[in-house]
């Protein structure tokens, strides 16, 4: 840094003290003066007759007797009550500690130790610690004394050493570290550094040197040393920054962070230069030509310039605000900016500096550098006031940079994020919007909602779908997938990725789409979802846990079951209008892996009907058939009517048991060989479909001997009508008697057997009968004799009291239970007969299951006759008026 090029600026204000206190100042002997120092309260200056004169506020002073001879050094060390003091008593260069008093706003020294220097040479400097546990004294002959535990010891060991060069030692200074303590030793042509722990060990850090009083140090005991060619710094690990002051300097020295550079007046003779720099922020604080100067020092937070001619001039630096306010009139902001940082300003006001800052560059047409200002406003200033100054399109570079730096600092709204985008676009910097939207850094956000609809608009679907699926809008990458982009494989492929409930939803919202061009994949997908669905993993579209953005929540069904793995199928058949074929093949799948719901089956059946092709006929006359068919028969019969689908209506027909109709379906048909084929599958169970079958044979006008004849051969086998009902259906006809010669041949032969069979088994019963009421009357008449002698339940010997039953049995009384009433032998039996007659009973007085028979059975005699035997009319007496007809049949 060139100290040339630094601005100046007064930011120190000087005083006269001989104008406000004349008597006081002119009280000290600058003409004597052989050195100074300051930092306890007080201003200390040494003369050559051996005085030490303090100078406190009030520029009083006190003489104090030091020496005997002259006053060498003086150094005023961090510990305020002491002051370091070298000089001469009787040719004896003594280093003397004084103890400092106060008393009001006066100083008083008392001397506190005396140690004698075993030197013949003349000390040029001195430094010392903190804690004054270590001082050092450079001498002018490249010695230095390194004297420790001053306070601690009576007689404090003085170690001496040399520096490699012969120049006398023009500075010391001490730098202390946590686990060491350095000193640095300067001399006209080197920098060196010493260990003081470890036995003075040292080395050479620079082959640069300074003059006597052109060495200081900083708050952090950083060294400094100044010569013609600059200003340099050093620390124990090597040189550091430097400044570029190519003149002869006089004296340097630290206050406050400013580095005080005392130097001559190349323009008039005996006249010096003290400038002030701030190195921080890399201008001149002040800068001003003394005469005569003498020396400068620094107490009372103020610095004092004391001259040859015994005036004072203190220099009061100004506060922060005044320095701002006058680089503000100069519009010297960035120093300005620098000089807040530095004074550790809040953010509030730095900030308004920036603006300042941004407005002025903006008037002047800088709007490069102005927005570059506003940027750092952000967080603090309306983003409104500096977007709308670059509104104008010549602008927009700015107005996307300051936009840009909105995001990063994650302060930008939505309509920032649009506005950004829109920039983008604009540009047609395609890879500034990539960089903005594929952004991973966690320190940039925006409204991703936003950018997608903006991105979306002005055509870039890509970058719309990425945000999309990175950030899990599952809505917005649908509708671009299947709207913009019309990609639907990819669509399908991220559908699989979803989870139940969030697929679910999205299909059914844009799955007509996906039906419509990928029919296929499409019905494997709702398949999926109708069968315990499963997500499947995706390259090109990772699984994002963002349930906030998800169809679910986006439509409110997050709280539905989410152990729910299956879809009915009928929720999809919306989908597929339009699109007969790939309705039908979504069908077929169900039907031929999945037990689906009669609605679907009924929609299925109608597909195929309306199609009118062979094959499709067929496949609907197989869905009915499966097992895992389910179907509205009564709306399938409908559909199958109106198709006037025959194999449908019969299969429907035999389905409902409704044999009556497929025979007049047949008959309609004129199909000889389906009639007689149901009335043989089904004559037996309903024999009025022989009835109906043969009135239609017996038409006239129908040429059917062969299957009349089939016709009565079946049921003369099965003796399913009774001959004379089928000779009155026949009789109506003009059939040849040919044809029914056998039938009427058989029946009668058959009829003559069965009457001969019926008169035998009459006999029987009757002689049964008969015999069965003269035992009756036997019992009731006449005594019965028991000649049992054992008993039947124990084989035992029978003895009394026993018990005789009509049966011939006989018992002990005591093998018998008290309740029982019958024999027990025969007790089962004669339980079977009494449930035999309650069940004829209650046969007989079932109305309804004779009405049943009667409409069942073309014989209706013989069902009257079951019924009849069963005990029909057993109350005569409750026949009324029918009675005495009723038993005189009996």
């Amino acid at each position: 840094m060139a100290a040339s090029i630094l601005p100046k600026f007064e930011f120190f204000e000087k005083i006269n003290i001989n104008q406000l206190n004349p008597s006081g100042a002119t009280d000290i002997p600058i003409e004597k003066t052989t050195c100074s120092s300051s930092g306890a309260g007080f201003l200390a200056f040494g003369d050559s007759e051996g005085k030490i004169n303090i100078v406190n506020r009030e520029f009083l002073v006190s003489e104090n007797f030091g020496f005997n001879l002259r006053v060498h050094l003086l150094h005023q060390p961090k510990l305020r009550e002491y002051l370091l003091s070298v000089g001469v008593d009787d040719s004896n260069q003594i280093l003397r500690i004084w103890k400092v008093s106060q008393q009001d706003n006066s100083f008083s020294l008392s001397k506190y130790k005396d140690i004698r220097l075993n030197v013949n040479s003349t000390c040029s400097c001195i430094a010392a610690t903190n804690t004054l546990s270590q001082i050092a004294i450079g001498l002018c002959n490249s010695h230095v004394i390194l004297i420790r535990d001053v306070l601690k010891d009576r007689n404090p060991t003085q170690n001496i050493f040399q520096i490699k060069a012969d120049d006398p030692i023009t500075g010391v200074s001490f730098c202390e570290r946590t686990n060491n303590i350095f000193l640095f030793v300067v001399n006209q042509g080197s920098v060196n550094v010493f260990e003081t722990k470890s036995g003075n060990k040292g080395e050479q850090l620079d082959a640069i040197g300074a003059d006597i009083n052109c060495i200081t140090s900083t708050e952090e005991q950083e060294l400094v040393i100044g010569n013609k060619d600059g200003i340099f710094f050093f620390t124990p690990e090597g040189r550091g920054a430097c400044l570029a002051i190519e003149q002869p300097k006089k004296k340097l020295m630290w206050f406050r962070g400013y580095l005080i550079v005392v130097s001559d007046d190349p323009t008039k003779q005996r006249n010096s230069f003290v400038t002030v720099y701030d190195l921080k922020n890399k201008f001149i604080a002040f800068t001003e030509s003394f005469h005569l100067f003498a020396h400068v020092m620094i107490e009372w937070n103020s610095l004092f310039i004391v001259t040859s001619e015994k005036k004072i001039f203190q220099l009061n630096e100004k506060d922060t605000q005044s320095k701002l306010e006058n680089l503000f009139k100069r519009n010297l902001y960035t120093v300005a900016i620098a000089l807040a940082k530095s004074q550790n300003y809040d953010d509030s006001s730095i900030t308004e500096i920036f603006h300042r800052y941004g407005d002025h560059l903006y008037k002047k047409g800088d709007f490069d550098g102005a927005m570059a200002q506003y940027v750092y406003t952000i967080g603090r200033l309306e983003p409104s006031y500096v977007i709308r100054q670059y509104l104008d399109a010549q602008r927009i570079h700015n107005l996307t940079q300051y936009l840009q730096a909105l995001h990063e600092k994650n302060v930008a709204n939505s309509d920032h994020t649009t506005l950004l985008i829109n920039c983008y676009t604009k540009l047609k910097d395609e890879s500034k919007l990539n960089e903005f939207i594929k952004n991973d850094s966690s320190t940039q956000s925006f409204d991703v909602e936003t950018a997608i609809k903006v991105c979306k608009q002005a055509g870039y679907v890509d970058h719309a779908l990425y945000l999309a699926v990175k950030h899990g809008y599952q809505d917005w990458c649908l509708k671009i997938l299947t709207e913009d982009s019309q990609k639907f494989e990819r669509a399908v492929e991220y559908l699989s990725t979803l989870d139940f409930l969030d697929a679910e939803k999205s299909f059914k919202i844009y799955g007509k789409a996906l039906v419509d061009t990928l029919a296929t994949k499409a019905i494997e997908l709702i398949y999926r979802l109708c069968n315990n669905y499963t997500p499947t993993e995706s390259k090109n579209f990772p699984r994002v846990a963002n349930a906030s953005k998800s169809i679910s929540t986006l439509f409110g069904i997050e709280n539905e079951d989410r152990t729910r793995k299956n879809s009915k199928p009928e929720d999809f058949f919306n989908l597929f209008v339009d699109n007969r074929d790939a309705l039908i093949s979504f069908l077929e799948m169900f039907v031929d892996h999945y037990k689906i719901s009669k609605a679907a089956t009924s929609t299925l059946l109608e597909l195929y009907l309306r199609a009118e092709q062979k094959e499709k006929r067929e496949k609907a006359l197989d869905l009915l058939k499966k097992k895992y068919s389910d179907f509205d028969v009564d709306h399938a019969l409908v559909l199958a009517r109106l198709a006037n689908w025959k194999e449908g209506i019969i299969f429907i027909y035999e389905k409902l048991g409704l044999f009556q109709e497929i025979l007049k379906a047949y008959i309609e048909d004129k199909d000889n060989k389906s009639i007689l084929r149901l009335c043989k599958i089904r004559g037996s169970e309903e024999p009025n479909l022989w009835i109906q079958a043969l009135n239609y044979f017996a038409k006239e006008e129908i040429d059917s001997q062969k299957d009349i004849i089939d016709a009565l051969s079946h049921i003369e086998a099965e003796n399913i009508l009774p001959p004379l009902v089928v000779i009155q259906i026949l009789s109506k006809s003009k059939l040849p008697l040919n044809v029914v010669r056998n039938y009427i041949t058989n029946s009668l032969q058959q009829q003559e057997k069965d009457i001969a069979e019926d008169q035998k088994n009459i006999k029987t019963l009757e002689d049964e009968t008969e015999k069965m009421r003269g035992h009756i009357r036997q019992m009731k008449t006449s005594s019965t004799t028991f000649q049992l002698s054992k008993c039947f339940m124990c084989s035992g010997k029978l003895e009394l009291p026993a018990v005789y039953f009509l049966c011939q049995h006989s018992f002990h009384q005591r093998c018998l239970s008290e309740t029982e009433k019958f024999c027990p032998i025969c007790a089962s039996s004669y339980q079977t007969i009494l449930k035999a007659k309650e069940s004829f009973a209650l046969e007989a007085n079932n109305h309804e299951l004779l009405v049943k028979e009667l409409n069942g059975k073309p014989d209706g005699f013989k069902v009257v006759a079951s019924f009849f035997g069963r005990g029909l009319f057993s109350n005569i007496d409750e026949l009324g008026p029918d009675a005495p007809l009723i038993r005189k049949m009996q």
